[in-house]
């Protein structure tokens, strides 16, 4: 960037982080207080599930950066910070695994279906810490982003393999629940993985790692719900228009 200002500067700024996340999903929640409940989808019976998740999504999405954020700033406490910020990231991950095993799972018992979503979502980090921990020991202490890039890559891994082992074994190639699962898993990789490639840039020494972190940043927090609800209810959406012509 010109003069002394530099990209991790940019991405620490109060207006890019929490202001310009919150947007997006404040947007959506005036969209869905001025509509109806949405109907029929890629999986009608489960249209009324959605609904309601896209909602408290919505909602969760924006305390995440405002908690993290000016809250936890004002806390002062390091530790405090970083429960929160623990907090937030496993709600992130929850949300997605919980969505896909629902949808692809509809026959499974509800609290069969959150557990096995909470113990994945547990996994991830914990595997992350570990590999932390290996490399800390072979290497000696490396550098904290280890850890979020750890993370990270694990669940690439995790969503590349539900999307191409898990959801086809359940539902087949083709079907639209299967092409939701797979559309939003991709989603979900493609964010992560370029919070990866930044964190990356970042180690290196790369002032641009932190113009990269502010896009995944944007399609995790702002974006992610419209996202779903896009991808779930746009066929019952074509078909009413389609009806109306």
């Amino acid at each position: 960037m010109a003069g002394s200002e530099t990209w991790q500067a940019f991405y620490y700024a109060s207006w890019q982080w929490p202001w310009a996340l919150l947007v997006a999903p404040f947007a959506y929640l005036m969209f869905r207080a001025a509509t109806l409940p949405p109907r029929g989808g890629a999986v009608p019976e489960q249209a009324r599930f959605l609904s309601s998740y896209l909602l408290v999504f919505a909602v969760l999405t924006m305390a995440d950066p405002i908690v993290t954020g000016p809250v936890a700033k004002w806390i002062g406490s390091e530790a405090a910070s970083t429960g929160l910020g623990l907090l937030f990231v496993l709600l992130g991950d929850f949300r997605v695994l919980w969505l896909v095993l629902r949808v692809a799972q509809p026959a499974e018992a509800a609290s069969r279906t959150v557990a096995l979503a909470a113990g994945l979502t547990a996994a991830v980090p914990i595997s992350a810490y570990a590999c932390k921990a290996l490399l800390d020991a072979v290497l000696g202490e490396v550098p904290g982003q280890v850890l979020w890039l750890s993370h990270e890559t694990l669940f690439v891994a995790l969503a590349l393999y539900l999307a191409r082992r898990f959801v086809p074994s359940r539902l087949g190639e083709g079907g639209s629940r299967s092409q939701f699962l797979r559309a939003v898993l991709g989603y979900v990789a493609a964010y992560y993985g370029l919070w990866a490639s930044a964190d990356v840039l970042i180690l290196l020494g790369v002032d641009e790692g932190w113009a990269v972190r502010a896009v995944p940043n944007q399609l995790y927090y702002a974006f992610f719900v419209p996202f779903v609800h896009l991808r779930f209810f746009a066929s019952s959406a074509s078909q009413a228009a389609q009806a109306s012509r």
